[in-house]
């Protein structure tokens, strides 16, 4: 578990990162890293509102958890594990994830990366799927393709690619498809 301050300190290093990436799931997290992050900052939520450190570091867990969990909770399934991670407890709680999670989270989202606010149900899911790396409509179809792109490379596990890589070929297909 990190300190107030650690987690602090962690934060304004990240902020000062986001200028150098354009999604913020480029700033890779491990498993573990993530399992030590996430209740230290779970115990800082009620300040994640206010002080952008603290908000930098929830949005940094729960753009990794997403990325990690994309695959087995979906749009849909992902608010209630992220807070479970986040608190230590399973709780379904629509005002608890908006006022201590969303909420801040899109506002850094909004400032430092341009995400936009649908304003759909799934409005701040969405955003950190994205930043996650795949948007959520896509993450099948995306998997699908890339696999059929990956076969003649002999690539055969998607354990076999790394996060950066699937980032920076996401970017790359995005790139192509806006010209």
């Amino acid at each position: 578990m990190y300190t107030y301050k650690e987690l602090q300190s962690l934060g304004r290093a990240w902020l000062n990162h986001f200028a150098q990436v354009e999604f913020v799931g480029e700033i890779e997290i491990s498993e573990d890293e993530i399992s030590k992050l996430c209740p230290s900052v779970g115990q800082y939520l009620d300040r994640a509102g206010w002080d952008e450190d603290i908000r930098a570091a929830l949005a940094v867990a729960v753009v990794n958890l997403a990325f990690y969990s994309s695959e087995e909770t979906g749009v849909e399934g992902f608010r209630w594990p992220a807070l479970q991670k986040l608190l230590g407890y399973y709780l379904e709680d629509d005002q608890r994830w908006q006022q201590d999670v969303g909420e801040p989270v899109l506002r850094l989202l909004r400032e430092y990366f341009h995400a936009e606010d649908t304003g759909t149900a799934f409005r701040f899911v969405s955003p950190i799927m994205q930043q996650a790396g795949v948007p959520a409509k896509l993450d099948r179809r995306f998997a699908q393709f890339l696999a059929r792109l990956l076969q003649p490379t002999g690539i055969t596990s998607p354990l076999m690619i790394t996060k950066p890589a699937a980032l920076s070929l996401r970017i790359k297909c995005q790139r192509r498809r806006d010209s």
